[in-house]
C-alpha cells in the first residue's frame, strides 16, 4: 500500500496485483487458489490507495472477468496463462458477451468465414462453449 501510495504522485496509473507464482507455490493470503483468488490484491489496493489496479489470478471465464470489472475490484484485467492455452480467448470473449456480433476484432478475411459460419450453419456452437458435440 505505501509503495503505491507514493507511486501515484510520481505518474504510475495501474499496478498489477499478483502474487508471483513463477516459481513453486503462489503467496496466497487471500484464501485458497481458485477463480480469482488474487483479485482480493487489486481490489484492496484501489480502495486503499486509490490508485487502478490490474486483477490476475486463475480469471479465465469472460463472464467472470466482466464481472470484476462491473463490480469495482480492479479497473483492468490481465490474462496471462489463459492466453497461452487459448490464444483466441479475445475473440470468444467478445462473441459471449454480446460485444463483437459482426467478428469486427479480428481482421477482414477472418471475419468474413467466422460469419458466415455463423449464419449458415445455425446449429454450431463454438468449441469453447461445451464438451464434445451434444448440445444440450
Amino acid at each position: 500500500m505505501a509503495l503505491a501510495k507514493i507511486l501515484k504522485p510520481k505518474g504510475v496509473d495501474v499496478i498489477d496485483c499478483s502474487s508471483g507464482g513463477m516459481r513453486g507455490s503462489p503467496v496466497v493470503s487471500a484464501g485458497p487458489v481458485t477463480y480469482g483468488y488474487q483479485v482480493p490484491y487489486a481490489e484492496r489496493l484501489r480502495k486503499d490507495a486509490d490508485i487502478m489496479s490490474m486483477a490476475v489470478g486463475l480469471i479465465v471465464h469472460a463472464d467472470q472477468a466482466e464481472q470484476i470489472l462491473q463490480e469495482g475490484r480492479a479497473d483492468l484485467i490481465a490474462l496471462a496463462r489463459e492466453l497461452l492455452y487459448n490464444p483466441n480467448w479475445p475473440m470468444d470473449a467478445a462473441q459471449k458477451l454480446g460485444v463483437d456480433k459482426q467478428f469486427g476484432s479480428v481482421p477482414p478475411p477472418q471475419a468474413y468465414w467466422l460469419a458466415k459460419r455463423a449464419q449458415s450453419v445455425k446449429s454450431v456452437v463454438p468449441s469453447t462453449y461445451m464438451k464434445g458435440m451434444n448440445v444440450g
